[in-house]
């Protein structure tokens, strides 16, 4: 059986690294950044 509190903390981590890209995103849009930097 596969452990699930492991694989919970394994997608909370991922999940909060996209949103950390995402947010990232984000701001540079807000910025007017270029988007070849982005």
């Amino acid at each position: 059986m596969p452990n699930q509190v492991e694989d919970k903390k394994k997608i909370l981590l991922r999940v909060r690294k996209i949103k950390g890209q995402t947010q990232a995103i984000e701001k540079a849009l807000e910025d007017n950044v270029e988007c070849g930097a982005i």
